[in-house]
């Protein structure tokens, strides 16, 4: 029995030394967190992109969607186990799933509450999928956290997302804090990805109405605007790492299909790609030019070696027409809000190797013009995701960023 034990490992690990290598697609050097990322970005690779594509050829876009759900699900089986002093319910808030997160006893430090927006791409993640990270951050902030189960796309698209946030945001901030013994006035909100498009859309809409609920937001790689696939982000991808699984252009196009409801073709993903979804009028008007133009990035990442003017293509009217509705929509893309004057104090946090870095990084600069206080944090050895990857280096810079962030916040 024991020879035939040891001889299966032998088998295992002779079959892994000869696939794996196949599978190798060299990092760049700088990239942080190496080793970890190497074997996490293989794992994703195979599973969710050369499985994936198996799935898509046969269900579609929304086939994926499901396999995503799935491989989340998946890994994470292994729940954290939860603090003894933390107690963690599950219960709706104007008619919207949400996760809640009470510290007790002498862990309440604080008065204070973060209503917390998972990201996902609007099409997966939940709230448990961030327990650790939040657990993380209450054992260091000791306030109260309110993390939002949005509906998800495809079943759900756009704008029901949106609108559970909002409703949740106006629900907690006027009434249901009372429950929780938060000060109303101390209440931020927190979102990553496609949660952070979310979380800062809720805080937009708030503040048309004229209502400052929101002290401050925290906005990790936040999704702004979907309509410049062509940014120095995107092309660092094609030119530094591309083929890997890391957040890529294709998985965010298809991403972007199925929130609006869009025809999830893969022909109108490959035109979202070169940008062919925006409106010709939209893509030529000042405005578009002004808020999307690349010298509004930093200099450390305008100064890419491989960066190059991007070609315009025209429209192709077949999706621009329907994708018109949502271009020049600040729900959709709150890049494109015209009045940014009374948005609370703004934490931006961005990573080197994400597609969505320059969404993050030219928002801030348009919050910045308008004279909103901005702390704009580069993490440039991190990736799209930093913040759900334990034993990170880079995930720990930034979550202390974060904290101290919000304890500055809430001290004011």
């Amino acid at each position: 029995m024991n020879n035939l034990v040891i001889d299966l490992i032998i088998f295992l690990i002779t079959i892994c030394a000869v696939i794996l290598p196949k599978f190798h697609i060299p990092l760049p050097a700088e990239i942080g967190d190496k080793s970890m990322i190497h074997i996490f970005e293989i794992c994703l690779r195979i599973f969710n992109e050369y499985l994936g594509t198996v799935v898509g050829y046969f269900w579609g876009h929304e086939g994926r969607v499901w396999l995503a759900r799935i491989l989340t699900k998946t890994a994470f089986l292994l729940k954290p186990s939860k603090p003894k002093w933390l107690t963690v319910t599950n219960k709706k808030i104007a008619g919207v799933e949400c996760r809640i997160y009470e510290p007790k006893g002498r862990h309440r430090k604080s008065d204070s509450a973060i209503i917390f927006v998972a990201g996902g791409g609007w099409c997966f993640l939940e709230p448990a999928f961030y327990d650790q990270v939040i657990y993380d951050m209450i054992k260091r902030l000791g306030c109260v956290f309110v993390s939002i189960n949005y509906s998800k796309a495809p079943e759900k698209v756009f704008p029901t997302a949106v609108n559970e946030c909002d409703r949740v945001v106006e629900e907690f901030c006027s009434r249901t804090y009372e429950e929780y013994g938060v000060n109303p006035h101390k209440i931020g909100i927190m979102g990553d990805s496609a949660g952070g498009n979310l979380a800062t859309v809720a805080v937009q809409k708030a503040m048309r109405r004229g209502h400052k609920y929101i002290k401050f937001q925290v906005l990790i790689y936040p999704l702004t605007s979907c309509l410049d696939f062509k940014s120095p982000s995107y092309q660092k991808y094609y030119n530094e790492y591309i083929h890997t699984a890391i957040l890529h252009p294709m998985a965010m196009a298809r991403g972007i299909l199925l929130y609006t409801g869009c025809p999830t073709t893969e022909e109108n993903a490959y035109r979202i790609l070169r940008n062919q979804h925006v409106p010709n009028e939209l893509r030529y008007s000042k405005e578009y030019v002004e808020f999307l133009d690349h010298n509004n990035l930093p200099m450390e990442v305008m100064s890419m070696k491989s960066y190059i003017r991007p070609k315009q293509y025209d429209e192709v009217e077949e999706l621009s027409k329907i994708f018109s509705q949502f271009a020049s929509n600040p729900d959709f893309a709150p890049l494109v809000a015209e009045d940014l004057h009374n948005m609370p104090n703004t934490f931006v946090g961005t990573c080197g190797f994400d597609i969505l870095r320059d969404d993050g990084m030219l928002y801030a600069k348009k919050l910045e013009k308008f004279g909103v206080p901005v702390v704009n944090k580069y993490y440039p050895k991190g990736i799209h995701g930093t913040l759900n990857m334990p034993f990170s280096d880079t995930q720990k810079e930034m979550l202390k960023d974060i904290c101290e962030y919000v304890e500055e916040q809430f001290d004011n």
